[in-house]
């Protein structure tokens, strides 16, 4: 259950030094020093969200802490307000639509002031599910929600109706893309969704911000990395645990020797609450308001994936 972190070498035999040297974090129980290795580490015991801030507890601890919101601040100060024209300017949509809306405060991206409506991204949103519903709640002063869609109509009514919102509703996402004022979109629809949705999304001049896992085989994701390319696009993918404020205010604190040498970190990896049925689920009636057939796929699509992978099994 519990693993190293920041390198994937293994470690040496006792009696060497397991440090790696592009490590700065060593094993546990490392023959560095192993009579005294309480006294030159710190052992971290991180969750899958863990806070920094509960793991310092070497006798310095203020110290550090102070350290490292020093650290934090000088790149809040960094920090740029992102209007439309800088957006479509630079074609920088991962600043917007990457975690940042997730995990970094407003006042980051907006300092405060109230972009003017002219001067917003304008977003659009394909899937209401958890992910979707959770991106609404986070977009930054410097974007505007304008048009959501799902295959389950029931699902945009609750998010229009829980916002109070405007927002132009289409039940097919090829709709939403159609929208010419629209500058980037947010794909969280069912995972088999994600690919096919960014790369008409490129196609249709928009810029990507999709869900993880963002394709399924390595030949959708040369697709989409040429459609990307091709119309000059950004496209990013979900990985908040890479992107999120306080992962990388650690690592980079961590790395540069804040706390000194870390003798050992303990991860946990949950696999999470749901399970399913190995004989799968009973048939049930299709729900009122969903639309079956668009929420399965273009089967033409389904039916090249399903021969590519035949043909070549070690793409899939």
């Amino acid at each position: 259950m519990g693993q190293h972190c920041f390198s994937d070498a293994p470690p040496k035999i006792v009696g060497q030094s397991s440090q790696p040297a592009c490590s700065a974090v060593g094993w546990p129980s490392s023959p560095d020093d192993p009579a005294r290795p309480e006294e030159n580490g710190v052992c971290l015991r991180f969750g899958i969200l863990g806070n920094f801030y509960d793991c310092l507890f070497t006798q310095n601890g203020s110290r550090l802490r102070s350290q490292f919101d020093q650290r934090r601040m000088r790149l809040v100060k960094r920090s740029v307000k992102f209007t439309r024209r800088r957006f479509l300017q630079r074609g920088i949509a991962a600043t917007l639509t990457a975690a940042s809306p997730l995990f970094i405060p407003r006042h980051v991206l907006g300092f405060g002031n109230q972009t003017g409506a002219n001067e917003q991204i304008v977003v659009g949103v394909i899937g209401m599910g958890v992910r979707g519903t959770q991106l609404l709640l986070n977009v930054p002063a410097s974007g505007r929600v304008a048009s959501v869609c799902d295959a389950d109509a029931r699902k945009t009514a609750e998010a229009v109706n829980a916002h109070k919102a405007t927002w132009r509703v289409d039940q097919d996402y090829r709709a939403l893309l159609e929208q010419q004022d629209l500058d980037a979109v947010f794909v969280a629809a069912c995972d088999h969704h994600h690919v096919l949705a960014s790369i008409l999304a490129c196609q249709a001049g928009k810029h990507v911000y999709c869900e993880k896992p963002l394709l399924l085989y390595i030949r959708e994701g040369r697709a989409l990395v040429a459609a990307a390319r091709k119309h000059g696009c950004v496209v990013q993918t979900g990985t908040q645990q890479r992107t999120m404020e306080m992962n990388r205010f650690t690592c980079e604190f961590m790395r540069d020797g804040g706390i000194g040498q870390i003798r050992a970190v303990e991860c946990v990896n949950f696999k999470g609450p749901i399970a399913y049925p190995a004989e799968g689920l009973p048939a049930e009636p299709i729900p009122e308001g969903v639309d079956w057939n668009l929420w399965q796929g273009h089967p033409c699509y389904f039916f090249v994936l399903s021969i590519a992978r035949m043909a070549r099994p070690e793409h899939g």
